[in-house]
């Protein structure tokens, strides 16, 4: 079977899969690695993937220089082309992706039409903001095995069409083997960032919002007025390869030419869970403050509207993106004694911890016959 996997983020959630079709009798893995993987500005993070022992079977570059919604939808193109060229030589009876970005959905197209079963993880959940939700539910329409977060997604995925046989509840495999994974202390982030660690320092991770890549400057200075206000360390990650994504991380660059804060191109995921464990509070609005932030109990200022009507726990404090509301969330994460306490008692909806396990013991199990290519709506 072959995992197709496009940025640092969603690989870092893929691991514990691989590691365990690794290690499966009944599985062979093979990788593909695109997207911002392999551009120098993101950090070559295909390296990492090589560095963790993983076979990278193959590169495809989809990502294009630009930074608009055209370069987007031609990368997608160039992705697919190439995708299903590589799936012609390397063969794989299964193709397995996960989450809503145009990597997964390239890879789900080329696989689909080439005649192979496509395995989707992530599926149903539902976001306002970027063309995330476009794709999320694309890639379900296109994929054969679905492997839900949440009972709510594993509806979602039902209510458009999909057969109950085929979609399986699992949890988030992001929260596999967390707690191992946040464990670095203060001095051994020191000693791999080169910068004394501040204490207290907010984290700040803030994509820009795919529908809309024009705002995402203004949105982000924002976001930096209110942080100016609060007044403390910030330790920034860039953000992603998404239209306005250079934007954002020239602006970032710019505001951090300051001893207080610190921006990071690209972290490993145990560097970054470990940032996130010790941060005050984590702001911006990327899904981990969402899914591995309540596992963590981190106070989480979600702004705008790019994680809207996702599932979460009472460690979100979302806000609109206003210069005063985005600081009076951020004094009440750092600042409320009372609300920081109640963090101690969340009960995390995206599972136990054991995803990884329960999706490849279904992959080995599952059978690949006709029956399950010939997808037809249910109503």
């Amino acid at each position: 079977m072959c995992i197709v996997t496009g940025t640092r983020a969603e690989y870092g959630l893929l691991v514990p899969i691989m590691r365990r079709v690794q290690t499966s009798p009944k599985l062979r893995l093979q990788v593909v690695a695109t997207g911002m993987h392999l551009a120098a500005e993101f950090g070559h993070t295909v390296d990492l993937i090589r560095q963790d022992g993983f076979p990278v079977d193959a590169e495809v570059d989809m990502l294009f220089s630009s930074d608009d919604v055209p370069a987007m939808a031609k990368g997608v193109g160039v992705g697919i082309y190439g995708m299903a060229q590589i799936f012609e030589i390397l063969d794989p009876d299964i193709v397995l992706v996960l989450g809503d970005r145009v990597e997964a959905f390239a890879a789900a197209t080329a696989a689909s039409l080439s005649g192979r079963i496509v395995g989707h993880i992530h599926g149903g959940e539902r976001t306002a903001g970027g063309l995330d939700e476009y794709m999320r539910h694309a890639v379900t329409k296109l994929a054969h095995l679905h492997f839900t977060a949440t009972e709510a997604s594993r509806e979602r995925v039902l209510r458009l069409g999909e057969r109950p046989e085929y979609v399986w509840t699992v949890g988030a495999p992001g929260l596999d083997d967390l707690e191992s994974s946040a464990s670095l202390g203060r001095k051994d982030l020191t000693d791999y960032l080169g910068f004394p660690l501040p204490d207290p320092y907010v984290l700040l991770v803030h994509h820009p919002i795919s529908t809309f890549p024009e705002r995402a400057v203004e949105e982000l200075r924002t976001v930096l007025a209110a942080l100016d206000r609060v007044g403390l360390p910030v330790v920034a990650l860039g953000p992603n390869s998404d239209a306005g994504g250079r934007a954002l991380a020239e602006e970032l660059r710019r505001w951090s030419l300051t001893d207080a804060h610190h921006l990071l191109v690209s972290l490993p995921r145990n560097v970054f869970l470990s940032l996130m464990r010790h941060a005050a509070s984590l702001v911006g609005n990327t899904s981990s403050g969402i899914i591995e932030g309540a596992s963590l109990r981190v106070p989480y200022v979600l702004v705008g509207d790019r994680q809207h009507g996702r599932e979460r726990t009472s460690n979100v404090l979302e806000t609109a993106c206003e210069v005063s509301a985005i600081e009076r969330a951020l004094r009440r994460a750092v600042g409320d004694p009372a609300f920081r306490e109640s963090l101690n008692h969340l009960r995390n909806p995206y599972g136990d911890g054991h995803a990884a396990e329960r999706i490849v013991e279904t992959l080995e199990r599952v059978p690949l016959g006709p029956e399950l290519r010939r997808k037809v709506i249910t109503y």
